[in-house]
């Protein structure tokens, strides 16, 4: 009978302290005689006792034990036969037969290995019903960079055969991560996008967080934020992030790779004079967001800002001003928008309530048959005069 390799070492350990008789008898007594039926008995006894077994546990049930395990194991009935000493494997049938797996056992079994490795492949969300783990948003990443049918984009293609706007826009965004260390194909290839696609498109390159190249960092970071100038503004309901929003969260991304401070802030100096929108003031759109960190930045010796008398600057810093409210109310699905004011960042800039007061009336100068500059400048006099909107809604 084969005995497993700890088995074995113990016997030989017991061997070589207690060497076996004249006749072999490997286990004895204190007088070197046979061990006793009855110090067997005992010994039995407390040894069920301590494994947490029934009283009823004999010598014979051992055996039985070790027939299931073997045919567990996947033994035949010609192995279990020898190993239990059988005449012949007929005698072992009749003994074990209700042990052996049926085909109904081996089916269920396959069926299990095979759900198994499809949910791990195809469905890894679902694998926190059956081990016992969890998943995050980070998994979507991987699961469309991997094209696993547990994204809702590779699914949709797989369920309709049509790729849908969003594993376009990631197939594209797969393109420009390719040339994202070439300044001039990054660009050229931006350029070949419908003016329209080109947001969800850098939105996409979020999915390559932690795998953007540092030496690609500056040149792509310059190629998007030139980007935004061209961006048009489009509705996409309650949470769109705009272009704005989007280019600045993948830049940060960007530059978050570079984890020495000082490589990143060298960068950083590389890429801003490389940004066409920092021009001329006068058509930034983020203009009253740069003073506003000159300001914050600046030491308090520092002469105030003053007011610009032409009616381009003020124009670009009423309009950096507006921002937009989104509300929609429970159970609809329109979406209601409102314009307010940064109006006490205004009023920190410039320098106080009565020298932001002629900002509405050098703008209005300018602003000529502009209806949507004319409403800014409407929505500036009321917040001059003490207006402000209500809280919410």
């Amino acid at each position: 009978m084969p005995l497993p390799t700890f088995v074995v070492d113990a016997l030989a350990a017991h061997m070589a302290a207690y060497p076996p008789r004249r006749d072999g008898l490997i286990f004895s007594g204190k007088d070197g005689q046979p061990v006793a039926r009855a110090w067997l008995h005992r010994t039995w006894r407390k040894a069920i006792t301590e494994a947490g077994l029934p009283a009823d546990t004999t010598w014979h049930l051992l055996r039985h034990s070790y027939a299931g395990i073997l045919i567990d194991g996947g033994e035949s009935v010609t192995v279990v036969a020898r190993r239990l000493g059988h005449a012949n494997p007929s005698e072992t049938l009749r003994t074990y037969s209700h042990l052996w797996p049926d085909s109904d056992d081996r089916t269920r079994q396959s069926h299990h290995d095979i759900v198994r490795a499809m949910i791990r492949r195809l469905f890894p969300a679902a694998l926190r019903h059956i081990e016992y783990n969890s998943y995050g948003s980070d998994w979507l990443k991987d699961w469309l960079r991997n094209r696993l049918v547990a994204h809702p984009d590779i699914l949709q293609f797989y369920l309709q055969r049509v790729a849908g706007a969003g594993l376009r826009s990631f197939l594209r965004a797969e393109q420009a991560f390719a040339v994202l260390g070439n300044q001039e194909l990054l660009s050229e290839f931006l350029d070949s996008l419908p003016e329209t696609d080109v947001e969800d498109v850098i939105a996409r390159l979020e999915v390559y967080e932690g795998e953007f190249p540092e030496a690609a960092v500056a040149p792509a970071c310059a190629v998007l934020l030139n980007r935004l100038e061209r961006m048009p503004e489009q509705d996409r309901g309650m949470f769109s992030l705009g272009p704005r929003m989007v280019v600045a969260r993948v830049v940060l991304r960007m530059l978050r790779q570079i984890e020495d401070e000082g490589q990143r802030e060298a960068v950083v100096r590389e890429v801003l004079p490389q940004l066409t929108s920092l021009s001329a003031l006068a058509s930034e759109g983020e203009l009253l967001r740069l003073l506003w960190w000159v300001r914050k930045t600046s030491d308090d010796d520092e002469p105030a800002f003053e007011l610009p008398v032409g009616d381009g600057l003020a124009i670009a810093l009423l309009r950096g001003a507006v921002t937009e409210t989104k509300s929609q109310p429970v159970g609809s699905r329109a979406v209601s928008r409102a314009q307010r004011l940064a109006w006490d960042s205004l009023v920190s800039i410039v320098g106080g309530d009565e020298a932001v007061a002629p900002l509405p009336a050098v703008v209005e100068a300018g602003a000529g048959a502009d209806p949507e500059l004319s409403a800014t400048v409407h929505l500036a006099k009321r917040y001059a005069n003490g207006w402000r909107p209500p809280e919410f809604g």
